[in-house]
């Protein structure tokens, strides 16, 4: 073979190997771009260290009490029972100290009433009677069912089309929902959960350990209330 004919060959051969490789470069995936931590973060929901309190939420007590117990609660779940009888009588004993807050936490995968219950609750505080509802479903959590619920309003003298409309559309849903999903960014895992001031508390307490708490927590604050004060003053 020539000169000419091997130089001829090699030059094939090569342009042959490239166009190979640039058809092979080019069949591939597109490489995706690596998720940076921003990205990652957007669709992660920011933690809480404290629970709100806003205009809407059901309160009960005094408006400018030195301690403010949040409920994190279950209109099935007994234990939730318990401690809101328990806040009752607390409320009764320190009324110028302590003011309760109402949040909704239905455990739906336990109680298959839970949620309905507390719509229909929020539904009658549309007409200014939560905590008058809210007591009738805890003192009846055995036959909560969504044929009672308008019975309930009833006896509570409460207008039926207005509530009967509202529990039918499920109205008051989201409101339940917003406080559910405060309660997931607050750790929540169980109910009922408080927060007496920034002290966390969870499960069935007795009403003496949880009276003892208040009133240290009372304590607290009046120290600190004391220790404000400007020198000389009373």
């Amino acid at each position: 073979m020539s000169r000419s004919s091997s130089l001829f060959l090699a030059s094939t051969v090569l342009i042959g190997a490239l166009l190979l490789v640039v058809f092979g470069i080019s069949s591939l995936p597109p490489v995706e771009p690596a998720a940076t931590n921003a990205d990652a973060g957007t669709a992660a929901v920011a933690a809480l260290d404290a629970p709100t309190v806003v205009f809407g939420n059901p309160t009960k007590g005094a408006a400018k009490a030195k301690v403010t117990i949040v409920v994190f609660g279950d209109y099935q779940c007994e234990p939730c029972a318990q401690i809101d009888d328990s806040l009752g009588k607390i409320i009764k004993d320190m009324p110028d100290d302590v003011r309760v807050v109402w949040k909704d936490f239905p455990n739906t995968a336990q109680h298959k009433e839970a949620l309905t219950a507390a719509v229909a609750a929020r539904c009658a505080g549309l007409q200014g009677a939560f905590w008058d509802y809210h007591d009738v479903l805890f003192a009846n959590q055995a036959s909560l069912s969504i044929g009672n619920y308008p019975i309930i309003a009833s006896q509570l003298g409460l207008d039926p089309d207005g509530f009967g409309s509202c529990l039918k559309d499920m109205t008051t849903q989201p409101i339940v929902e917003r406080d559910f999903e405060e309660g997931q960014r607050l750790r929540v895992d169980a109910t009922p959960y408080l927060f007496i001031n920034s002290r966390r508390v969870s499960g069935a307490l007795k009403y003496e350990f949880l009276r003892e708490i208040i009133a240290s927590e009372i304590t607290k604050v009046e120290k600190a209330q004391a220790g404000q004060k400007p020198a000389g003053s009373r």
